[in-house]
């Protein structure tokens, strides 16, 4: 009577070891699954913080443009802004923000994007109302702002989740 219950413990102890071990590895992979996730949406967060402060310096430096007359080029960071890899980053891990991307990218490029190409006329003295393109400009810049903080703010509230 003794082997048969010698054998009961082993085969429910091994059982419930089996079970208790497939249980940490699914857990262990989920846990690594949203490391990855938490990664690729601060990577996100931090591209937006990027393209904010890119703007920042093209319209610092196209407000200097206006002041002075002459087209400004020390705060440009001629760098290509990171849109591509921000909306392949929201495409696979934020898909819920995808349309706020393309929002953001649409009107930057269609609002900022075209304020801001009257500037190289600055030295021709073509531009009639420096004051009003300073405003549009103004305006643009803080609408991109407002728009990368609630992107920003939803991918925070995102990450919260895999936390």
């Amino acid at each position: 009577m003794e082997f048969w219950q010698t054998i009961a413990a082993t085969v429910v102890g091994g059982s419930i070891t089996l079970i208790a071990t497939a249980l940490t590895n699914d857990y262990q992979k989920t846990r690594e699954t949203d490391k990855k996730k938490l990664e690729k949406i601060e990577r996100a967060y931090m591209l937006l913080t990027q393209i904010e402060h890119s703007y920042r310096m093209e319209w610092a430096s196209d407000t200097a443009s206006l002041n002075s007359g002459k087209l400004e080029k020390q705060y440009r960071t001629n760098e290509k802004l990171p849109f591509e890899e921000l909306e392949m980053l929201v495409g696979f891990y934020a898909k819920q923000l995808k349309g706020d991307v393309e929002g953001l990218i649409s009107y930057s490029k269609s609002n900022y994007g075209k304020s801001s190409s009257k500037i190289i006329d600055v030295e021709s003295e073509q531009i009639k109302d420096k004051e009003a393109l300073k405003n549009e400009l103004f305006i643009s810049f803080n609408e991109i702002k407002r728009k990368i903080a609630e992107l920003q703010n939803k991918l925070v509230s995102i990450g919260n989740g895999y936390m």
